[in-house]
């Protein structure tokens, strides 16, 4: 499949709840829009094309949000240290 274009945003987070956050949090989205192989066919259609492709769009992405965020796997926070503040 092609992907059409990726949107990427990446979110730093200075201080949350009144607290500083040293060094600064980083958030980071990433989307991507790719050719439909199922479009115009028929409502029913094998979703296993898809299914497969979310793999490798999956993995892809994944390499694309870590090399903007400069950080190997890692180093990837997935809950926020400010939480215990909330």
């Amino acid at each position: 499949m092609t992907i059409r274009k990726t949107v990427t945003l990446v979110e730093e987070i200075n201080s949350e709840y009144g607290a500083p956050a040293s060094p600064p949090l980083r958030r980071i989205a990433i989307a991507a829009v790719f050719e439909n192989p199922l479009a115009g066919k028929a409502a029913g259609a094998d979703l296993k094309p898809l299914i497969e492709y979310s793999l490798e769009l999956g993995a892809s992405l994944t390499k694309t949000a870590l090399a903007t965020l400069g950080a190997s796997p890692a180093q990837i926070v997935t809950s926020c240290p400010m939480d215990s503040l909330r």
